[in-house]
């Protein structure tokens, strides 16, 4: 049986040209596998990253690829009362959290027309913003990408070549690809998967205080190796998604997509300011060899097992530490399960 505990996750119909009329849902499940707890969402739009907050549950509403904006956050009370509070998040993806009661802080779309070879071209890094939920007003700008990585920037992998289409652009290039946002003791931590690259920002100056990974790592392995060469060589991990961190450690799903396994998986992290070294204290790969190319997630439980997101398979694996999988659930058929959050007891939420 899992962890005791419920499991807050998002359900969509699996990538692939825009999220269908029916079928996205936020839902909350218990140890049999089984819904306690699930808000539909807005026909055209999906979720990714949905958590719980002082207010209730809060959840991101998106196009699938972006092509409009759509970006929404909603948040409901734990009980189900009351209407859905929504808050616009301009230029959103991918995801928003609370950082304090009632602030969110979400990553946004930063698109600019740079010269490339005597040519116009459009290309998107990415920005942290923050808006008080429920308010109409324009956010506060906390950090912007563009200006960190503008004059050394390099296409690192193929990854990086597709256009995509985005509001007003029939053609953008991503340069960053930024998927992932967390909150710990004032400070905003955020993965770009293209440059492979985790960056720590104070939340309230926008102050960049450190890099992990990437062209331009602040840390190193604890023998003083580096950790990142390219793109296609990199010794922590390829094009990843995460969720958890904490003092000194975080887990990181790790897609793996230019590894020399091909192979995704769960994997732990321990790290070091002080020193500037970061290592890989745990990992479980697939047992079946596979590579998953988009999304994923991991978190650390409570007792020391390990939750996996395998989404774009519609699964979710528990893993104890010694590699044993203890606890398994399946969604049917063309479902994806995206970023989960573990609640230890949801019915003392509700009476909170």
């Amino acid at each position: 049986e899992m962890t005791d505990g419920y499991l807050l996750v998002g359900v969509s119909t699996a990538i692939g040209g825009g999220f269908s009329e029916v079928g996205s849902a936020v839902v909350i499940i218990d140890a049999d596998g089984d819904y306690v707890w699930f808000v539909d969402m807005p026909a055209g739009v999906g979720n990714m990253s949905p958590s719980l907050t002082s207010g209730g549950v809060l959840w991101d509403e998106y196009d699938s690829y972006v092509s409009d904006d759509l970006a929404m956050a909603g948040r409901l009370d734990i009980t189900g009362h009351g209407p859905i509070q929504r808050t616009r998040l301009a230029e959103g993806h991918h995801v928003v959290i609370e950082t304090e009661p009632d602030t969110l802080a979400f990553m946004a779309r930063d698109i600019r027309i740079i010269d490339v070879n005597d040519q116009d071209v459009a290309i998107q890094t990415d920005r942290i913003r923050e808006v008080p939920i429920g308010s109409e007003a324009a956010p506060r700008e906390i950090f912007g990408l563009f200006d960190e990585i503008e004059a050394e920037y390099h296409w690192p992998c193929s990854h990086t070549v597709t256009p995509w289409a985005r509001t007003g652009y029939p053609e953008v290039f991503e340069w960053s690809h930024g998927n992932s946002l967390m909150y710990l003791d004032g400070a905003l931590f955020f993965y770009t998967r293209w440059l492979d690259t985790l960056y720590k920002v104070d939340a309230a100056s926008g102050a960049l205080i450190w890099q992990m990974s990437g062209p331009k790592s602040d840390f190193t392995h604890p023998n003083g190796d580096p950790v990142w060469t390219a793109a296609t060589d990199s010794s922590l991990w390829s094009h990843g998604h995460m969720s958890q961190i904490w003092d000194g450690g975080f887990v990181l799903f790790d897609n793996g997509s230019h590894n020399a396994a091909k192979v995704s998986g769960i994997a732990e992290y321990r790290y070091d300011e002080q020193l500037g070294t970061v290592e890989e204290v745990f990992r479980f790969n697939d047992p079946l060899g596979r590579l998953m190319g988009a999304v994923g997630d991991a978190r650390k439980l409570p007792g020391g097992n390990y939750m996996g997101s395998w989404t774009t398979w519609g699964q979710l694996t528990e893993v104890e530490p010694g590699g044993d999988i203890v606890w398994r659930a399946g969604h049917s058929k063309d479902y994806m399960v995206a970023r989960v959050r573990f609640i230890p007891d949801l019915y003392s939420l509700a009476e909170q």
